[in-house]
């Protein structure tokens, strides 16, 4: 065995090499430090960028409003008591001038991550192209701001669009094929090469683009995707009467064949796209791009696009919150924004925190084979010395969660929870604490923890893989039914809660209604069918 001061020392080696990495590219879901927004001549869209204001002052970031200085300067005097008199504050409200035209800052701005340019480990600003189609001013606007911050400047030598990037904080990062478009003389694998590098991920997937759901010529990925945390995915879902149906059903398996960078399909869910005010789709490039994928996250909140729907406003909240548990779910008026191919997403640009630190944790969820004690294992990513890290956890109906220490040893930490029964049922989260920085996972902590069990449901082995084909309506309300695979006339059907508490069960035939509204309330649940050849396991919303 090491000795004490030998162990500390390696600890201390491992976390100096950790800081010295390539470049870290956060995703959505990662610690923000800020946010940038700017200002519009356009009132309809200055009222939702004060709402997306006053939903997240309650976390007391700086935030950063651009406004023109040209032609004619704006007045701050007149955007502070247009602020004021809409329901924001000026506390922590910086404003900043800049040359620019737009309105969508995340597809025109700064792409902003963390990378080793001196000595430590810093912010920078990629600076990607962003002259096809579209003012060039708003092309020199990462510039501007690696200017005015004294930031580190890079370049990536693609016509880029913000809202066309996404990525899962580890592994891979996401685009639709719109990017082959804005780079006619680049091949495929050229386009790729590229992206990976600047990212340091290890690969890059191009999704089919969505040519008839709205969004004009920008066909940007967030219009129907948003990565959620390092394991989970949301994507929209769309009758199955409009063209991109089989598009996105496509793209869907596509994620399903991909595994992440813990070795499994990612979780993936899905969201119904609205329609149109007056209940139709649009079926249109040119068309209004109604979603809910185009939402922020910063830190422990979501805020999501309202379109005016209550029903689908409802369950639209219902799939944030079963997605990400503890999460503080805002939803902001977006009717100015999607006839102008725009959303929350596109309206704002987080900053990284000033100090780099990361938990990367394989999550522990749903049902688990038995054991005593139990083993959570995590790195820990940081710009300076982790000082220590922690594991709470609460059994069954405890309010108060234990804290035992999370043991940094290289090249895997890991802390274990003791003296667990067979039916225990065990929420957790992490904590990382560095000389200049705290974090937990999720963000949302202690509210929101990952929920694990030892019940019946272990035994049945639920697949983690969803599979939304084989039931309908979904979401339903209460009444459903089931199309059976090909020459299957019959199934074994069985309904479960989430914690895999067992509610109704029945032999269903194809295309046969299944009463189940007085076993169920608004909110998620678990269909497990059997036939005689295959076993589905089906997520079904009830609103």
């Amino acid at each position: 065995m090491k000795k004490p001061v030998q162990l500390i020392l390696l600890l201390i080696t491992c976390f100096r090499l950790t800081a010295q990495m390539a470049v870290t590219m956060p995703g959505d879901f990662e610690k923000s430090g800020g946010l940038i927004l700017n200002w519009n001549n356009q009132e309809e869209i200055n009222l939702a960028t004060v709402q997306i204001i006053a939903s997240v002052q309650q976390q007391s970031l700086p935030i950063w409003i651009l406004y023109q200085r040209d032609p004619v300067p704006m007045d701050t005097t007149e955007i502070s008591l247009f602020l004021i008199s809409h329901g924001a504050t000026m506390e922590n409200i910086h404003f900043l001038p800049a040359h620019y035209q737009g309105s969508w800052i995340r597809n025109f701005g700064p792409m902003m991550g963390y990378g080793v340019f001196e000595q430590d480990l810093e912010r920078f600003i990629y600076d990607a192209g962003y002259a096809y189609n579209y003012p060039p001013e708003d092309d020199s606007i990462p510039a501007q701001l690696a200017h005015y911050w004294h930031w580190p400047l890079a370049e990536i030598p693609l016509e880029l669009d913000g809202g066309n990037l996404l990525n899962d904080g580890l592994k891979r990062g996401f685009s639709t094929k719109r990017v082959f478009e804005m780079n006619p003389l680049l091949s495929e694998n050229d386009i790729k090469n590229v992206l990976r590098e600047k990212y340091n991920m290890n690969d890059w997937v191009f999704l089919e683009t969505l040519e008839h759901s709205g969004g004009g010529e920008g066909n940007r990925l967030d219009a129907f995707m948003l990565v959620l945390d390092f394991e989970t995915i949301l994507i929209s879902e769309y009758p199955d009467t409009l063209p991109d149906y089989e598009v996105i059903e496509s793209n869907i398996l596509t994620l399903q064949s991909l595994t992440n960078a813990f070795g499994r399909p990612y979780n993936i869910f899905r969201i119904p796209a609205p329609p149109m005010a007056d209940g139709t789709f649009t079926t249109t490039q040119q068309g209004e791009m109604r979603t809910y994928t185009n939402a922020l996250i910063i830190n422990n909140q979501v805020v999501v696009p309202s379109n005016g729907l209550p029903w689908y406003d409802s369950v639209a909240r219902t799939v944030f919150k079963e997605a990400m548990p503890g999460y503080q779910i805002s939803m902001v008026d977006a009717s100015a924004l999607t006839p102008q191919h725009g959303g929350i997403r596109s309206l704002s640009e987080v900053i990284p925190q000033s100090h780099y630190l990361r938990i990367e944790h394989k999550k522990i969820t749903g049902p688990q084979p038995y054991q005593p004690n139990v083993q959570v294992t995590c790195i820990s990513k940081a710009g300076e010395l982790v000082e220590d890290m922690w594991l709470y956890y609460r059994v069954n109906s405890d309010t108060n969660y234990t804290k035992t220490p999370i043991y940094l040893v290289c090249p895997e930490h890991f802390g274990v929870i003791e003296g667990l029964a067979e039916d225990d049922t065990v929420h957790y989260y992490l904590e990382a604490n560095s000389t200049s920085a705290t974090t937990t996972y999720p963000l949302s902590a202690p509210d929101g923890n990952f929920t694990f069990w030892f019940d019946v449901v272990s035994k049945i082995e639920l697949t983690e893989r969803f599979n939304t084909s084989f039931v309908f309506p979904n979401p339903g309300n209460g009444m459903i039914r089931f199309q059976l695979p090909d020459k299957i006339n019959q199934a074994e059907m069985r309904l479960y809660t989430l914690n895999g508490q067992l509610l109704f069960e029945t032999s269903v035939n194809n295309n046969q209604s299944v009463y189940i509204k007085r076993f169920v309330s608004p909110g998620l649940y678990l269909v497990r069918l059997n036939t005689k050849d295959e076993e589905e396991v089906i997520k079904l919303i009830i609103h």
